[in-house]
């Protein structure tokens, strides 16, 4: 048993938003063989990532779980997921199969945040467990061929990236870094024989990647095999000695020496970004002469629960200004820029001025997003995925998260050049769903 792969892919066609991707893929996983699937965002690395643990239709050969069905199953019988469609062998490979995504983190936002804004109002805790007991439903799962080992302790994984601190705090509560960390816990928890990892380095601070790297080392040695998935050479794990090149929804090349030294394959015509901005943003010499506030925070607090988050915080921000937030995850750097944008409701209780007005002085939030634009975790989760491209990003110049209409003349031509200059033309009439992640925050940040 110990000879069969853990994922085989046999001349394999995927089926993504309507269109037949990654046409007669053969590719195969061993255990203990780490793997990175890397290419630029748009590339259909998320989609390849999904037929991992069957999380898209297979309409041409197969995939298959070998190993992992014969663990589960005592049998023998692999699993196999084919253009005829899933044929049991005793159970789905989704157990044996763990994965941290973008949708998993944005699934996570929505289940405990109802709407854009309910992760800042202390009601939508009451429906979050904490920490601890989100993660004691997992503590106790067997690993994948029956044994009742206990899963590596929860305490100890807490500790290696940094989450000791918020185990008595509800999930909604933790910062989108600590989210993301607290999502690779949780499916490391059960010891999968598989764990599919989406840019696992996105959105951690320095030291967390650091923590991570380490602790995905070990996990390594201890008999997990990996698979990465990221759009960034830099970010691959030192353990990984394999690279599947994807672009253009389609393998460019399998590289066997790892990715130290190892070429990145060109792109496709008309693959990632060329970002030009010229004549997109015109600038004003009137605005950078007046030089006026357009951010004014004075001795700002907020509390969430029995925590301080932000403690007397004082900021202004004037035209034509460009800042970075920086901090560690759970530093409160989110919590201050909702303030800002209007989603936070301590604002109310806060001397808070947007454009010489104090917030409460009766401007509502959709007045304010009128002059202030934001691309956040949350905003993605909660956007209208049944929306195309064009709708999406026309409905920045309407009220409303998502609000739809037909725009005017100028309208669609500064939508035409933003689509241009964001290399989003040629999704203009796919919907914001079948995105890749960093496609929707293009489509966001247009």
């Amino acid at each position: 048993m110990d000879d069969l792969p853990l994922v085989t892919f046999a001349d394999a066609t995927l089926l993504h938003d309507g269109r037949r991707v990654f046409l007669n893929t053969t590719w195969s996983i061993r255990a203990g063989e780490h793997w990175a699937i890397l290419g630029p965002n748009g590339s259909g690395k998320s989609v390849l990532a999904k037929a991992l643990w069957d999380g898209v239709p297979v309409v041409g050969g197969t995939v298959s779980w070998p190993l992992a069905e014969s663990a589960l199953a005592g049998t023998g019988r692999a699993g196999t997921r084919s253009a005829q469609g899933w044929q049991p062998s005793g159970t789905s490979p989704s157990s044996c199969v763990h994965h941290v995504s973008f949708d998993d983190q944005a699934r996570r936002i929505a289940r405990y945040s109802s709407y854009l804004q309910g992760r800042y109002e202390s009601l939508e805790d009451e429906r979050a467990p904490t920490v601890a007991q989100a993660l004691a439903a997992r503590h106790g799962a067997s690993p994948p061929d029956g044994r009742r080992a206990a899963p590596p302790p929860l305490e100890g994984l807490l500790g290696r990236l940094g989450l000791a601190h918020t185990v008595d705090r509800p999930v909604s509560r933790l910062s989108n870094g600590e989210l993301r960390k607290y999502l690779i816990v949780e499916a490391l928890l059960p010891r999968p024989l598989l764990l599919v990892l989406e840019e696992p380095m996105q959105g951690l601070d320095r030291r967390s990647r650091h923590r991570l790297g380490r602790l995905l080392g070990t996990v390594a040695r201890l008999g997990v095999t990996l698979v990465v998935v990221t759009s960034r050479e830099r970010d691959i794990p030192r353990m990984v000695r394999q690279v599947l090149h994807v672009d253009g929804d389609r393998v460019v090349s399998l590289d066997p020496r790892g990715p130290r030294g190892s070429p990145t394959p060109k792109r496709s015509p008309g693959s990632g970004v060329g970002l030009s901005l010229e004549g997109v943003i015109a600038a004003s010499d009137e605005r950078k002469r007046r030089r006026q506030l357009v951010v004014e925070l004075r001795n700002v607090t907020v509390r969430a629960a029995k925590t301080l988050v932000l403690d007397r915080v004082s900021w202004r921000i004037r035209e034509g200004e460009s800042w970075a937030l920086t901090g560690p995850n759970g530093s409160g750097k989110t919590t201050l820029l909702s303030l800002i944008v209007g989603d936070h409701p301590q604002a109310y209780a806060n001397d808070v001025r947007l454009f010489g007005h104090r917030r409460g002085d009766g401007q509502s939030i959709w007045e304010i997003r009128e002059r202030v634009g934001h691309v956040s975790p949350e905003l993605q989760a909660h956007f209208p995925g049944s929306m195309t491209v064009t709708e999406a990003i026309l409905s920045g110049f309407f009220d409303g998260l998502g609000a739809v209409g037909d725009g005017s003349p100028g309208q669609r031509e500064a939508l035409k050049r933003w689509e241009g200059a964001l290399g989003l033309s040629g999704v203009a009439d796919r919907s914001f769903a079948s995105l890749s992640d960093g496609q929707k925050r293009l489509v966001l940040l247009a």
